[in-house]
C-alpha cells in the first residue's frame, strides 16, 4: 500500500484531513503516513533503470547499424577499386603481348629480307624470342606483385573495420555496464536514505 496509517480514535476519520506524507500528528484524531517516500523513490529508480536500458539498447542498435553500413560501403569501394586495377593490368598485359608479337613479326620479316645468310636470320629470330620471353616474364612478375599488394590492402582494410566494430561494441558494453553499476549504487543509496528517514 502506498499509504499506511493507523487510527488512534474511534471518531470517523473523514472528519479530519489526512496528514502530509511523513508527518505525524498525535491527538485524538491522529493519522500516520508511512512508506510513501521510499516507495516513490523505488518507482523513480525503476523508471530510471528502464529508461537507461532502453537508451542503451537503442544506441547499440544505431551504432551497430551505422558501422555495418559504413563497412559495407568501404568493402564495395575496395572491390570496385580491385576490379578496376585488375582490368587495367590485364589491358596492359594484352597491349604488351601484342606489341611484342608485332615486333617479333617485323624482325622476322626484316631478317628474311635483309640478312642473306640463314644462320644470321636464325640468330636474330632467337634473340627476338629470348627478348620477348624476358618481357613476358617481367610482365607476369609485375602482375603478380600488383595482385598481391591489392589483396594485402583489401585484407588490411577489412581487418581494420572489424577491429573498429569490436572497439565500438566493447566501449558501448562498458558504458552500459557503468550505467548499470551507477543505477545499482543509486538504488542502494536511496534505500539507505529511505531507511534513515523512516
Amino acid at each position: 500500500m502506498l499509504l499506511r496509517y493507523k487510527i488512534r480514535s474511534a471518531v470517523t476519520p473523514d472528519l479530519f484531513p489526512m496528514s502530509l506524507p511523513g508527518v505525524e500528528i498525535y491527538g485524538p484524531h491522529a493519522w500516520k503516513t508511512k512508506g510513501l517516500v521510499e516507495e516513490v523513490l523505488v518507482v523513480v529508480v525503476i523508471v530510471v533503470i528502464v529508461v537507461l536500458i532502453v537508451v542503451h539498447v537503442v544506441v547499440v542498435v544505431i551504432v551497430v547499424k551505422v558501422v555495418v553500413v559504413v563497412v559495407v560501403i568501404i568493402i564495395i569501394i575496395i572491390v570496385v577499386v580491385v576490379v578496376v586495377v585488375v582490368v587495367v593490368v590485364v589491358v596492359v598485359v594484352v597491349v604488351v603481348v601484342v606489341v611484342v608479337v608485332i615486333i617479333v613479326i617485323v624482325v622476322i620479316v626484316v631478317a628474311r629480307v635483309v640478312v642473306v645468310a640463314a644462320a644470321a636470320a636464325t640468330s636474330i629470330i632467337s634473340l627476338v624470342v629470348v627478348v620477348a620471353a624476358a618481357v613476358a616474364v617481367v610482365v607476369v612478375v609485375v602482375v603478380v606483385v600488383v595482385v598481391v599488394v591489392v589483396v594485402a590492402v583489401v585484407v588490411h582494410a577489412i581487418v581494420m573495420e572489424v577491429e573498429a566494430i569490436v572497439v565500438v561494441v566493447v566501449v558501448t558494453a562498458a558504458a552500459g555496464t557503468a550505467a548499470a553499476v551507477v543505477v545499482v549504487v543509486l538504488v542502494v543509496a536511496l534505500a539507505v536514505v529511505a531507511a534513515v528517514i523512516e
